[in-house]
């Protein structure tokens, strides 16, 4: 996630009548997946599900790296989440993604990623009342 890249791309549009607004989850998603901030995977790792279950298509938010350097990790996504992701991405398409995943996990990022969202100044993680860190000590 590089500071560098502009803020001001085009986003997924969204749609109005009588006051309300929504937008199309499936070009979203399809956004995501191309700048990906999402990955597929199956549910290989549930070991007590059955077979055909773990071979079930699942969509996750990448957050590599954001929680302990070197590691490779996801956060599973619902459906009815992608409004809030979409409102934390429309905020900011450098860090929103992260924060959503700092948000749904509850868990303060690592130190290095902590210092590059705080110098940004969009999100003030210390006001969200997340759990600290241990990568940290």
């Amino acid at each position: 996630m590089n500071s560098e890249i502009k803020r001001d791309v085009e986003l997924i549009p969204c749609y109005c009548s009588d006051n309300e607004c929504f937008f199309e989850a499936d070009d979203f998603i399809t956004l995501l997946l191309i700048e990906g901030y999402l990955f597929t995977n199956s549910y290989w790792f549930m070991k007590e599900w059955v077979d055909s279950a773990r071979k079930k298509t699942a969509l996750f938010v990448t957050c590599n790296d954001i929680f302990l350097w070197g590691c490779a990790d996801g956060e599973e996504i619902d459906y009815e989440e992608f409004d809030t992701l979409y409102q934390y991405y429309t905020k900011d398409k450098i860090w929103g993604v992260a924060v959503w995943v700092i948000k749904k996990r509850n868990l303060m990022p690592q130190k290095p990623v902590y210092d590059k969202i705080k110098k940004d100044g969009i999100w003030d993680l210390d006001k969200m009342n997340l759990n600290p860190n241990k990568s940290w000590r």
